[in-house]
C-alpha cells in the first residue's frame, strides 16, 4: 500500500507532463502560423536573414584563401570556404537552439504571466520556427557544396541525426537558462558571450585540436562529424550514438526542470 501511494504521485505527474506537451503540440502549429504572418508584416526580406551569415562567411573564406597568409597558415584538409561555411551552418543550428527558449519566453512574457499560454506551448512554437530555419539552411548548404566542388556522397544520410543532436543539445542548455532569464537580464547577456566564446572554441574557422586548451569542447566532435557527413568523409558512428543518448537524457532533464520550476519563475511576473 505504501509503495503504491509513493508511486501514484509520480505517475500522475508524468501523465500531466505528457498531457501538457500533447496539448502544446496540438496548439503550437496554429500559434506558429499566426506568429509567422505577423513576422512577414515586420520583415520585408525575412528569409534572406537565414542565409546572409553563410554568404558573408563564404565571401570571407574566399578572401582569406586567396591571400598568401591564408594559404600557408590554414591547414584544414579541404578548401577553406567549404570548411567555414559548413562549420557556421552547424554552429548556427546549435546557437539558435540555445537562444530560442529565452527568446520565446521573453516574447510571450505577458501571456505566460497571465496563464494564457503554457511554457510548453511557447517552446513548441519556437521549435517549429527552429525546425524551419534549420531545414532551409541544410537545403541551402547541400545545394551550395556542389558549386564549391564538393560531391555529396552516401555519408549524407547521417546529417539529420547530427542536426538533431546539435539542436537537441542547444535546446537542453537553453531551457535551463530560459526561466531564470525571464527575471534576470544578465542571463541573456551571459548566453551571448558564452556562445561567442564557444564558437571560437569550436572547429568553425580552424581546427581546434591544434590548440590543446580547446580540446575539451564536447561540440567539436559533433561539428567535425557533421562536416564529414556533407563532404564525403568517414562519419564517426560512435560520436552520433553516444551523443544522441546524452542529448536525450539532457532533454528529459530539461523537460522535468521546465515542468517543476516554471511556477517559481513566472509567479513574480504576474
Amino acid at each position: 500500500m505504501a509503495i503504491n501511494e509513493a508511486i501514484e504521485p509520480r505517475v500522475g505527474a508524468l501523465r500531466r507532463a505528457i498531457a501538457a506537451w500533447t496539448s502544446a503540440l496540438r496548439i503550437g502549429w496554429p500559434l506558429y502560423l499566426l506568429e509567422l504572418k505577423a513576422r512577414k508584416r515586420r520583415h520585408w526580406i525575412g528569409l534572406v536573414w537565414i542565409f546572409a551569415p553563410l554568404l558573408v562567411v563564404l565571401a570571407i573564406g574566399f578572401g582569406i584563401e586567396a591571400t598568401r597568409w591564408g594559404g600557408r597558415a590554414i591547414a584544414v584538409g579541404m578548401p577553406y570556404p567549404v570548411y567555414i561555411v559548413t562549420g557556421l551552418t552547424f554552429w548556427q543550428a546549435f546557437a539558435d537552439a540555445v537562444l530560442m527558449p529565452l527568446r520565446q519566453f521573453t516574447g510571450f512574457r505577458p501571456e505566460l504571466a497571465r496563464g494564457r499560454m503554457t511554457v510548453e506551448q511557447a517552446i513548441v512554437v519556437g521549435l517549429f520556427d527552429l525546425a524551419f530555419a534549420t531545414l532551409l539552411r541544410a537545403i541551402f548548404l547541400l545545394a551550395l557544396l556542389p558549386w564549391l566542388g564538393v560531391s555529396i556522397s552516401s555519408s549524407v544520410i547521417a546529417l539529420p541525426m547530427v542536426f538533431i543532436g546539435l539542436v537537441g543539445a542547444g535546446l537542453a542548455i537553453g531551457v535551463f537558462a530560459a526561466l531564470p532569464g525571464l527575471l534576470i537580464d544578465d542571463v541573456g547577456r551571459a548566453l551571448g558571450i558564452a556562445l561567442a566564446l564557444g564558437m571560437l572554441a569550436s572547429p568553425v574557422f580552424y581546427r581546434t585540436h591544434t590548440l590543446d586548451l580547446l580540446a575539451w569542447n564536447p561540440l567539436a566532435p559533433w561539428i567535425d562529424t557533421a562536416r564529414a557527413s556533407v563532404t564525403g568523409q568517414p562519419v564517426d558512428v560512435a560520436t552520433i550514438t553516444w551523443g544522441l543518448l546524452a542529448v536525450v537524457i539532457s532533454l528529459l532533464l530539461a523537460a522535468a526542470w521546465l515542468r517543476l520550476a516554471h511556477r517559481h519563475f513566472l509567479a513574480p511576473l504576474a
